[in-house]
């Protein structure tokens, strides 16, 4: 049974008749949007549209969402129509879509829906080319046909398609199947242009490029390449290739490395100065400065060069005088020097003097004994920032005098601001929170503080916090007794009662159940089996729901049956039913089959069992037993040998999702 909620009894009471009822009636028989009903009932329609999913109503597609608005009578046809349509008589979606009336997207996503394999491009163009007279050849030619025009005619892949009335892509398509190598873009280039071009050999290259001086571009054009694969010929043969200036024919000696290092660092010119002297750009010259290991100047070094500023650095003494006797700060020795305080800072750190931080750096103040520091902290209670703005410095300077004078420094918040009450003994937090039930909040309002201080003395005095459900429970005075753990065994391994059936005997919610089974170390069942009990079960399903994908390429994980009841996978919902249900199983003689046939028939048109082992013949035929030899069969002619290799491996007792492969189960 559904729980409803608050706003669902209000809707109740006001529509006189159960909601689930009402909205079965104006959804499916009337033929009212969520929009109308959401207006009809003051809410949003996505909230009217979850509530349909919630009591199992099954809702409209888009687009018969959109016949029903605009009063269109158009009825779905069967997929066997769609098949014989579409596979039979050959029409296209477009054909079908003018045939039923509609747009034909949706005879696409029809056809989806039905597992129908669509047409390639090249095939529907095939097939349009047919209709029209105008396809002069469909069928495929052979390798050894196909090798002549594309290798010893070098056609191009739509040349090839031209002749055969399709597109390249199917040709490229073709070649790759008959696995004849593709032209990369320089040989479809050179095949296009009928170009039989022989690489130069590498005297001929050097002559041309080191004797004739010819350019890369030059010796492209007279053999008829980018001067891109020039370069790349030129680096094949250990040629060395010409900078930028060389290429382009300037002529400039390369100062040497002492000619540099007069320029750079006695005469302090700049790079830029120093090439305009020689006639090439300043990057060049950086880059010889680089090879001749001559440091570059800094920033600051740089502006004094420009401005032809004669500086000497002070001594690492009168550094220490200024900075450490005198307290300057490092912006008051970068003016007297005539540098910025970033050089200043620079020759600090190599002088190995110590720098200033924070209001330290600042004030000239003289800091207050350690038994002044204790009496303002400890005996007047005073603030950190109180003492701060007394003293004239941070809080965080004053937090780190009294660290270093042993005082500890008060992390609670009403010490910090000076409130005062007395903390609660813990026998008497427990008689408050478990003997009376009172609330964090409760508490909190009787002592003067905020509940999260509450939770952290609870938690100190070891005593354990009550989780959400049990607060909702103190909250609303419900008296929840919470059954033992060899009840909820019983329940749950025993009887094999769901979460749910377990929470609605007791009175709480599944998630509370779910809680307390882990707590009593009982293994959780997902869908249902117990992984934790029978791992080859857990593999096998595992495997068999990716089979089912090969097979039927979308299927529905456990999908929900209006008896709260789970199969492994469905396929084709139809609002009413599945058309089939899949169970995994280890055995066709397994004991839970028989309640399986119960549960799930009525909600399907036909019940798969896919079992490992055994051999069993159904007498309902609306149930069928498929067994692993039956699915090595269905995968063989798909060409699936990794899920093959898979089934044999589960079937030998080895997990083949085990990386490791040494697993061994006890079938």
């Amino acid at each position: 049974m559904i729980k409803k909620t608050k706003k669902m009894l209000e809707i109740e009471k006001k529509i006189n008749e159960p909601v689930d009822k009402y909205l079965r009636r104006e959804y499916l028989e009337n033929k009212k949007s969520t929009v109308d009903i959401g207006k009809i009932l003051g809410m949003h329609h996505r909230n009217v549209n979850t509530w349909l999913k919630k009591f199992e109503i099954p809702t409209r597609s888009s687009s018969e969402a959109y016949f029903t608005k605009y009063g269109m009578n158009i009825e779905k046809p069967s997929d066997e129509q769609l098949r014989k349509w579409y596979i039979d008589e050959k029409m296209s979606s477009k054909e079908i879509a003018e045939t039923v009336g509609i747009h034909y997207s949706s005879i696409v996503n029809w056809l989806k829906k039905a597992n129908i394999t669509r047409r390639s491009a090249s095939e529907a163009k095939i097939l349009s080319n047919t209709k029209k007279g105008t396809c002069k050849r469909k069928k495929k030619i052979s390798d050894v046909e196909l090798c002549r025009l594309y290798i010893e005619e070098r056609n191009s892949t739509n040349e090839i398609g031209k002749i055969l009335s399709v597109n390249g892509s199917t040709v490229l398509s073709w070649l790759k199947d008959a696995g004849i190598p593709i032209r990369n873009q320089y040989e479809a280039k050179l095949a296009q242009h009928r170009k039989e071009i022989e690489r130069p050999s590498d005297e001929q290259l050097r002559k041309w490029y080191v004797e004739e001086k010819m350019n890369t571009y030059e010796i492209g054009e007279l053999v008829g390449v980018s001067y891109n694969l020039i370069n790349k010929w030129l680096r094949e043969a250990s040629i060395p290739i010409r900078n930028y200036y060389e290429s382009r024919g300037y002529s400039f000696e390369k100062p040497s490395k002492e000619r540099l290092r007069k320029w750079y660092l006695g005469e302090r010119k700049s790079a830029r100065e120093i090439a305009k002297i020689v006639g090439v750009d300043s990057n060049s010259v950086l880059q010889w400065l680089k090879d001749a290991n001559i440091k570059r100047r800094t920033l600051s070094d740089a502006q004094f060069a420009i401005y032809d500023k004669e500086i000497e650095r002070p001594s690492d003494e009168q550094l220490r005088k200024w900075y450490i006797d005198e307290r300057k700060g490092t912006r008051e020795i970068g003016e007297l020097v005539g540098v910025t305080y970033q050089t200043v800072q620079g020759w600090l750190r190599e002088a190995g003097v110590p720098r200033r931080y924070g209001t330290v750096a600042m004030i000239k103040k003289e800091k207050p004994s350690d038994d002044q520091l204790r009496k303002w902290y400890i005996d007047e209670r005073k603030s950190g920032q109180e003492i701060a703005e007394i003293v004239g410095v941070t809080a965080g300077v004053i937090h780190k005098w009294l660290r270093n004078v042993g005082v500890e420094i008060r992390k609670d918040y009403y010490d910090m601001h000076g409130y005062t009450f007395e903390r609660p003994s813990d026998d008497q937090l427990y008689r408050w929170y478990h003997q009376e039930k009172k609330s964090t909040i409760e508490i909190s309002k009787l002592i003067g503080v905020n509940p999260t201080s509450i939770a952290s003395w609870l938690r100190e005095a070891n005593i354990p916090l009550r989780d959400q459900s049990e607060s909702k429970f103190v909250a609303y005075n419900k008296e929840i007794e919470k059954p033992t753990d060899e009840q909820l065994k019983g329940l749950y391994i025993e009887e094999r009662k769901s979460t749910h059936e377990i929470s609605e005997i007791i009175g709480v919610n599944p998630s509370t159940i779910n809680e307390w089974l882990r707590k009593a170390g009982v293994p959780l069942r997902s869908g249902y089996y117990e992984y934790n009990i029978f791992p080859v079960a857990r593999s096998w399903e595992k495997l068999c729901r990716e089979m089912a994908t090969t097979f039927y390429r979308k299927i529905q994980k456990y999908p929900p049956l209006p008896n709260n009841t789970l199969p492994d996978w469905g396929i084709d919902y139809n609002g009413k039913n599945w058309r089939v249900l899949f169970d995994a199983k280890l055995g066709a003689w397994a004991a839970s089959i028989e309640k399986d046939i119960e549960n799930y028939l009525p909600h399907c048109e036909r019940l798969e069992f896919w079992c490992l082992r055994g051999k069993r013949e159904s007498n309902n035929h609306r149930v069928k037993f498929v067994f692993a030899e039956d699915l090595i069969n269905k995968l063989t002619a798909l060409r699936r040998e990794d899920l093959i290799d898979k089934v044999r491996t589960i079937m030998s007792g080895v997990d083949p999702y085990d990386k490791r492969q040494t697993k061994l189960f006890e079938i």
